[in-house]
């Protein structure tokens, strides 16, 4: 079995403590669009909840 520690960093990933200014910016930039992708399916995926939520809830309250 492998020692394998998969929160530490491998020996090609940088290190956001050890990037430069620079270096950040450029990587906030191009992790933006998969950012935004993920937010619009978390956002999608919060208000199918609430919609079930709501649903249950009245249901609930035709059977009292």
């Amino acid at each position: 079995m492998s020692d394998t520690r998969y929160w530490e960093a491998s020996f090609r990933t940088k290190l956001w403590r050890d990037m430069s200014p620079d270096e950040k910016a450029e990587w906030v930039e191009a992790e933006l669009p998969r950012m935004r992708s993920l937010f619009v399916m978390l956002s999608s995926q919060v208000q199918e909840t609430g919609r079930r939520v709501k649903a249950i809830q009245e249901k609930l309250k035709e059977n009292q």
